[in-house]
């Protein structure tokens, strides 16, 4: 639970609408535009999980992608459109299909909307451009594909970028923290002081990890010092921060592969009362 949406709340919402639809998309859905809508500024992930037993085929499953939002900042930043090929990646589809499906769903969005979040959502579809042909037509994919095409040429590079990705961050684009796909707290306060392993054990220990995949991003992480933002018990990872001068960069690593300061070798996390258990997997997360 986070800001004006806690679980009591959330559970009442998903069950009023399973009652009336029978749909755990559609309550996933609507619990996320809820979050959205209530001030998070977390990134947010929901999942309702049918646990009767019956009539399931567990040989297919079934992925439901919404992308996210593309402001004129974020379609110039070669950072964040790498993560969002990346997502629309896992869920089977190119850049272009996540594009053509972000803009048909603004566009089926500005109906009922405020006049003020009307014209947001018709500043994005500015960004995005004219598409040719009618939705759904094979003239219009045709276009995205193009889009797609030329996209590189409008990127920017991944300099020092703060600024770009502080407006990102205020615009609700990425999660607070300035990391792509990383739950990162309000509030996080440090447990304690750690420096990381060199990039040989780190690649190796993430890698061994059933609930971690090695992003090679995370070899900048190596031999630094950072803060233990929190701990998970279940799973054996802390979630580490290290700061420079120009970024910060927050993943989830193994913490028995973490190193105490001023200690020689890894060590367990001394747990601190304020950790708080995550859950879930954490993959592709810088």
């Amino acid at each position: 639970s986070e800001g004006d949406f806690p679980n009591a709340e959330v559970v009442r919402m998903v069950a009023g609408l399973l009652q009336k639809t029978n749909d755990p998309g559609a309550a996933a859905k609507a619990v996320c535009q809820k979050a959205i809508e209530t001030g998070s500024r977390d990134n947010i992930t929901c999942i309702v999980v049918m646990l009767d037993g019956q009539g399931q085929d567990t040989s297919k499953k079934n992925f439901e992608f919404s992308p996210g939002p593309l402001t004129e900042q974020a379609l110039e930043h070669k950072g964040f459109m790498d993560a969002y090929e990346a997502m629309a990646k896992r869920a089977g589809m190119t850049l272009a299909q996540a594009v053509e499906l972000r803009y048909e769903a603004v566009a089926g969005m500005i109906e009922g909307s405020t006049p003020a979040k009307a014209g947001q959502l018709r500043e994005e579809l500015s960004a995005i451009g004219a598409p040719a042909g009618t939705k759904g037509s094979s003239k219009r994919a045709a276009w995205f594909r193009n889009w797609a095409e030329k996209l590189p040429e409008r990127l920017k590079s991944d300099g020092p970028d703060n600024d770009i990705l502080r407006a990102l961050m205020a615009q609700g684009v990425l999660g607070s923290g300035g990391s792509v796909g990383l739950p990162t707290g309000q509030n996080a306060t440090p447990i304690r002081r750690v420096r990381v392993p060199d990039v040989k054990t780190l690649q190796r220990v993430v890698s061994q990890h059933p609930q971690l995949d090695w992003d090679p991003r995370m070899a900048e992480l190596a031999g630094s010092e950072g803060d233990v933002l929190q701990d998970d018990l279940s799973d054996d990872t802390s979630r580490v921060c290290v700061r420079t001068s120009t970024s910060n960069m927050t993943a989830w690593l193994p913490t028995s592969a973490l190193i105490r300061c001023g200690e020689a070798g890894p060590k367990g996390p001394a747990r601190a009362s304020g950790a708080t258990p995550a859950s879930g997997a954490r993959r592709g997360q810088l």
